[in-house]
């Protein structure tokens, strides 16, 4: 990845030419889990017992290329699950409860029909005391207390895009929106908004 960073898109984007060739679960370790197939949506995973979990292959990432892991996914059966992506570096070549990041269970059912949206998971690591230095190997844990379902489109690294000229460049940009409608009503009722939460922020509880 251009950034630096790192992932598997087991599915792509349907864009034609936008898309590397797609990954394949080799190098993945499965514990109180199973699965190889690559279906329609993604890689397709049984968790046959409670707390499966799969292992990435060896890497070698940057943890400041990489503030964000992104999960998109379908899965059955996590109500209840506190999901968590933990991580090794090559200071602490262990997996340790002090190198985690809980996140959500996904939404979208796995028996959803293809062309049904995933829900994107962002897993935010980088306030994480751990997350630091050369990250060696991730792992899931899906922490199901059942059997469970779960579909995997794409597992990667995301980096900030976010940019010092953002916020002059929406001040430029509503500017000249404005020169060009001259659109006052917009303009009072966002005025008057600004205000309204100015003033109720300022009310003691």
């Amino acid at each position: 990845m251009e950034a630096g960073g790192i992932g598997w898109h087991f599915r792509g984007t349907g864009v034609p030419g936008y898309d590397a060739p797609p990954a394949t679960p080799k190098g993945w370790t499965l514990t109180r889990a199973s699965g190889t197939q690559v279906g329609e949506k993604g890689w397709e995973l049984d968790l046959t017992e409670p707390r499966a979990q799969i292992a990435s292959p060896p890497i070698a990432l940057s943890a400041g290329a990489a503030p964000w892991l992104r999960l998109n996914w379908w899965a059955s059966g996590l109500e209840g699950a506190n999901p968590f992506v933990e991580w090794t570096t090559r200071d602490n070549p262990q997996f340790s409860p002090d190198r985690r990041a809980h996140f959500t269970p996904a939404a979208s059912p796995v028996a959803a029909k293809a062309t049904a949206a995933e829900t994107r998971t962002m897993i935010c690591v980088y306030g994480l005391p751990g997350w630091k230095g050369t990250i060696t190997a991730l792992r899931i844990n899906f922490d199901n207390p059942d059997p469970a379902r779960v579909v995997i489109k794409s597992f990667h690294t995301a980096c900030d895009t976010r940019h010092n000229i953002n916020n002059s460049n929406s001040i430029r940009g509503s500017h000249d929106c404005f020169v060009w409608s001259q659109d006052y009503c917009s303009v009072n009722l966002r005025l008057t908004g600004r205000l309204f939460e100015a003033s109720a922020a300022r009310k003691p509880a």
